[in-house]
């Protein structure tokens, strides 16, 4: 954690969800991070826009999770902050990294989020939009009038 607080700026610490501690970053990138135990801690930046209860989301964000391409080593899961969005997580376990695993790992994840924040969530939401208004259109069989 002591990389962390050297290299970004500390917003705040709340308990989260499961009633861990967690370190608030903001700036340019805003994320937690929260010590699980005294060898690992957790990664998670909030997607906003994602909310948990959107209808047909979790599927497709079960699909990004499969493959990696789209999540990395971390995983789309409801937020463990509790903002009632998903979020990218990553557990990372420090005792195999050196310091430069670590910042590699940290890199990595930035980049993922990167790609969920700037077009990730947009296509996304354009692809639900989509689904939903496909959902809407009678079928052909219902516009065929006898």
């Amino acid at each position: 954690m002591i990389i962390l607080v050297g290299a970004f700026t500390v917003d705040g610490v709340l308990d989260d969800v499961h009633g861990h501690m967690a370190h608030l970053f903001a700036g340019d990138f805003d994320f937690a991070a929260t010590d699980l135990d005294d060898d690992t801690i957790r990664l998670s930046a909030r997607l906003d826009g994602l909310p948990v209860s959107q209808e047909g989301l979790a599927h497709r964000l079960l699909e990004a999770n499969l493959s990696g391409v789209e999540t990395g080593s971390g995983a789309m899961a409801p937020d463990p902050i509790g903002s009632g969005q998903y979020a990218l997580v990553d557990t990372v376990a420090l005792g195999v990294l050196d310091a430069d695993g670590f910042r590699l790992r940290v890199v990595d994840f930035m980049l993922h989020v990167d790609y969920w924040r700037s077009e990730g969530v947009a296509n996304l939401q354009d692809m639900l939009r989509s689904d939903a208004a496909a959902r809407r259109v009678p079928s052909d069989t219902m516009m065929v009038r006898a």
